[in-house]
């Protein structure tokens, strides 16, 4: 586990002192009907 120091905090954000991110590769491609299909299902 990761221990992290808090530098800035406020109601809307932290700021942190260390930060990493971790890259994904996407396995395929995904269009702009696949992504509204998925956020709009028809009933």
């Amino acid at each position: 586990m990761t221990d992290y120091k808090t530098i800035a905090e406020s109601n809307n954000f932290i700021i942190l002192d260390n930060y990493h991110k971790d890259w994904q590769v996407a396995e395929n491609y995904q269009s702009e009907d696949d992504l509204e299909r998925r956020a709009y299902p028809m009933t």
